[in-house]
């Protein structure tokens, strides 16, 4: 705090130096500050010093200069699991700061924000990791695994194993699996991997990838990913298959991609039984799902709560409601919606935004390009043609939305409900 009390002082002088050099070049050379008020304010989303000069002859001068943020804290924002180097290079950590004004920023660690020189990382073993950045400290365990085995925990105590596979069957539920390399699945199956229980996966930058396999997952427990990507490439493929009720789904800094020129789907929501009371959770941060031009990025079967922060969906339509997901929410901050056709005819008609029941759908500070080399009609957000009557949707997006190709609109519905950066939808008389 005292030196940003510094720095601020600093700032105020060299503009209250520059007011009276102002002064004194202009016509009111006999001009005297009577009164200086300084307080904070916002520009264009940024705290900026703001300050209003009152001069004894009535005239006043307003002055708005830069301040730098205040830290708040720092934290360290992904799990402190990372594999040996032979070099002891620092691997890519990030520490997320705080500022006074809710916003964060992640910082990667650099050796030289390292205190005390105890990690050793060309060593397995566990650590104390210290970290300094401009005047905040922080300390956390940190593990440096072997980069050729799993690990997960079994009974509470970190176990290694030969492969993601015994990782995966060995696991305590609640618990997460490490992995040490790229998976490539060569056999012909229809499911992979179903969890049954409430797992975490930690890829560490790693990949799993097929182009035989239909379904890699079947999640039918809760299920975090992160720091992974899955790719698919078979033709009807799919990365995650959910198929149980009230459940929630993770992706963090995760790719989910799948390049089949079928109606390939990165994420399918189901239930069992198509169970109209079940409610699934999609949880993404800073995470891709990339579809192709026939694919759904993701496509709920029942009533879904999708959430994304600073994340990125792909596809023919980048979220599908069908009409057994009645109830369905969608909230997207910072994020974009790449939405693409290639389809000609009027039953094609589509959307990045499909909806076919009752469904609320929240987008800000976003981005929604839209492609259409075709003919059939595409938009930003439409509904199903035959929508169930007495449906509701709420749509509010804002978002800038580029556009290639013609014909595209913003709204593709006369149903009532829907705003498009301020524009709502006409209902049809």
């Amino acid at each position: 705090m005292k030196k940003f009390i510094l720095i601020l002082s600093v700032i105020v002088l060299i503009v209250l130096s520059c007011i009276l050099v102002s002064c004194g070049n202009s016509d009111r050379n006999e001009a005297i500050i009577k009164n200086i008020e300084t307080y904070y304010k916002m520009v264009d989303g940024v705290e900026k010093l703001h300050m209003k000069v009152t001069f004894f002859d009535g005239s006043v001068e307003e002055h708005t200069i830069d301040v730098p943020k205040r830290i708040v804290s720092v934290t360290l924002s992904e799990d402190t699991f990372v594999a040996v180097n032979d070099k002891n290079d620092v691997p890519e950590l990030k520490i997320t700061v705080l500022f006074d004004d809710e916003t964060t920023e992640d910082v990667v660690i650099s050796k030289d924000m390292i205190t005390g020189g105890a990690v050793d990382f060309s060593t397995a073993g566990e650590y104390t990791l210290a970290v300094e950045y401009k005047d905040k400290t922080l300390s956390a365990p940190i593990h440096i695994l072997p980069a050729v085995e799993n690990y997960a925990y079994v009974g509470g105590i970190l176990t290694k194993f030969d492969t993601f596979d015994e990782a995966l069957i060995n696991a305590d539920s609640g618990s997460t699996i490490i992995m040490c390399e790229d998976l490539v699945l060569d056999s012909e199956v229809d499911n992979m991997y179903t969890i049954q229980k409430d797992l975490t996966i930690d890829g560490r930058g790693h990949k799993i990838s097929t182009s035989t396999v239909r379904k890699i997952i079947t999640a039918e427990a809760n299920l975090t990913l992160k720091n992974l990507t899955i790719e698919n490439g078979h033709t009807a493929g799919r990365c995650i298959q959910v198929n149980n009720d009230n459940i929630t789904i993770t992706l963090d800094n995760t790719i989910l991609n799948v390049a089949g020129t079928g109606a390939s789907q990165p994420i399918t929501v189901y239930s069992p039984d198509d169970k109209a009371d079940a409610v699934v959770t999609i949880k993404m941060n800073k995470s891709k799902i990339l579809g192709g031009a026939s694919s759904y990025g993701i496509i709920c079967f029942v009533p879904t709560n999708i959430e994304m922060v600073e994340s990125e969906v792909s596809g023919w339509s980048c979220v599908y409601i069908k009409s057994t997901a009645t109830g369905s929410t969608v909230t997207a901050t910072k994020s974009t919606f790449n939405g693409s056709s290639d389809k000609n005819g009027d039953t094609n008609s589509f959307g990045a935004i499909v909806l076919e029941t009752s469904a609320t759908v929240t987008v800000t500070e976003s981005v929604m390009n839209l492609t259409k080399t075709g003919d059939s009609e595409y938009s930003a957000v439409t509904t199903w043609d035959g929508i169930a009557d007495g449906s509701v949707v709420c749509v509010n997006i804002t978002a800038t939305i580029n556009k290639t190709g013609d014909g595209i609109v913003d709204i593709g519905s006369a149903l009532p409900g829907i705003t498009v950066n301020g524009v709502q939808s006409v209902p049809v008389a």
